[in-house]
């Protein structure tokens, strides 16, 4: 079945195609759609076509979003790379190549409970101050990712920032924002937010400037 006309008969370039016999003894006949071709030597081969792009957008559409906007945050740094946008993301969620830009930081381990990068997924990193951890919460490679961080001094305290990438003409700028502190039960911590902020403004220019030096060498 490697020679068929499903695209040219159905519009589907990413799909998965079985012989209708497999996808029954599957037991995914039902969210399958039927498909037949006529082979040489064989006749009518009855098939079931599945449209792999379909489900990717059903997916996303039904996927439950952790999207920092800018006004509903307590800090944001935006900052330009004269570099394409899959590079930025690389250096940027990469733990190997994260440890070369960020200020101060010795180690960054990473737990990945599904086996890659995504929602779940958790950084350690180790700074000369103090460890941080933080959790990603939403996950759009080469778009925006979301995290939620534990105060490194309060641990009863944890709050939300995001990385949001937009391709510019000459590169790619990434906006960086940190959203209200606060417990468990929802209550703000404005102390905590006036230390991370401070943390942020001296941390953030620092990283992004050595990222920016190390892109343009690597180019």
């Amino acid at each position: 079945m490697t020679k068929t006309d499903v695209t040219e008969r159905t519009g589907m370039r990413s799909y998965a195609l079985f012989s209708e016999a497999a996808a029954q003894a599957m037991n995914i006949s039902e969210i399958m759609e039927p498909f037949s071709q006529d082979f040489e030597h064989f006749g009518e081969v009855k098939m079931k076509v599945y449209d792999l792009a379909k489900s990717w957008e059903k997916m996303r559409a039904g996927r439950e979003r952790d999207f920092l906007e800018e006004h509903d945050g307590i800090w944001t740094m935006r900052y330009h790379f004269d570099a394409p946008k899959g590079v930025v993301w690389e250096a940027i969620v990469a733990p190997e190549h994260k440890v070369k830009w960020t200020a101060g930081v010795t180690d960054i381990r990473m737990e990945n409970p599904l086996g890659r990068l995504g929602p779940g997924s958790g950084y350690h990193c180790a700074h000369g101050m103090a460890d941080f951890f933080f959790r990603v919460t939403d996950w759009e490679p080469f778009e925006y990712f979301s995290t939620r961080m534990i105060h490194p001094k309060r641990p009863e305290i944890s709050f939300p920032d995001m990385y949001h990438l937009r391709e510019t003409d000459t590169g790619t700028e990434v906006r960086y924002t940190m959203g209200n502190a606060t417990d468990a039960d929802g209550v703000r911590s404005e102390v905590s937010e006036q230390e991370l902020s401070a943390i942020a403004a001296e941390f953030w220019p620092i990283s992004f400037a050595e990222l920016k030096a190390q892109l343009c060498a690597s180019q």
